[in-house]
């Protein structure tokens, strides 16, 4: 069972293919949000709490996330997605 919820996992993903920084960048470009670098430690004072995250914003994590926990195909992962939010 995977410890850390969907922003860590994200957040770990994210940090393994570059950078935090850069991550933040490509969700901000992919959702029209405008997080900036100290928005982990934002979210570590709520607990992680994705309650007031935006619906798209929690979809593209997703999207990185459910395909290195699961083995389906892409359209599936999708449907998956829109499922859960």
């Amino acid at each position: 069972m995977e410890k850390n919820g969907l922003f860590l996992r994200w957040l770990e993903i994210e940090k393994k293919r570059d950078s935090q920084i850069a991550g933040i960048n490509r969700l901000n470009e992919a959702c029209g949000t405008s997080y900036s670098k100290t928005w982990p430690g934002v979210m570590k004072t709520r607990e992680y709490n994705m309650e007031r995250i935006p619906l798209e914003v929690r979809r593209y994590m997703m999207r990185q996330v459910l395909p290195t926990l699961i083995d389906v195909q892409k359209k599936d992962i999708e449907k998956l997605i829109v499922s859960l939010t």
